[in-house]
């Protein structure tokens, strides 16, 4: 699994994420979605504040969805991150999370 760090482009912050490889071979199944979420200070907690449709398809080749956020130039909040949920089916069930870096960048 994989969280790339936000981009900010145009008005608009985007997180990307998915699953790039499964090893030894594919699973049965995959679903995978993104979030993109901001950093509220005061209550030092992350907040979603957009979701990418779910992905269903799995690797090879990588498999990635987007989520993305026009932004708010008066938003006192300005610290990002990306976080992709991921579910593999093969041989059990498993679930995880990965999360990126963190971009920093006020509106404008």
């Amino acid at each position: 699994m994989f969280a790339n760090k936000p981009n900010y482009s145009g008005g608009k912050i985007t997180a990307t994420g998915g699953i790039s490889g499964c090893v030894p071979n594919a699973p049965d199944a995959c679903a995978s979605e993104v979030d993109l979420e901001v950093y509220i200070p005061g209550a030092g907690q992350w907040s979603t504040a957009a979701s990418s449709r779910r992905q269903l398809s799995c690797p090879p080749p990588a498999r990635s969805t987007a989520a993305t956020m026009s932004c708010d130039p008066s938003s006192t909040e300005y610290i990002y991150r990306a976080k992709t949920l991921a579910t593999i089916v093969h041989e059990g069930t498993d679930s995880n999370t990965s999360t990126s870096s963190t971009l920093h960048v006020r509106c404008f």
